[in-house]
């Protein structure tokens, strides 16, 4: 399941230690391009594109 969130404030940099997510931070869309992801990061972004209102 995914979600779609707006950032408004605070802070987040979570180093999970024996979990699923080995780190969470709140990032620019465009620094997407440049991380290692899995192949659900790209059809995700690619359907919200597709879903956005112009």
């Amino acid at each position: 399941m995914l979600f779609s969130a707006r950032v408004t404030g605070g802070t987040l940099g979570t180093t999970e230690v024996g979990g699923t997510t080995d780190h969470a931070q709140w990032l620019h869309l465009d620094e997407v391009a440049r991380l290692p992801r899995v192949g659900l990061v790209d059809a995700a972004l690619s359907a919200w594109g597709a879903a956005r209102p112009r």
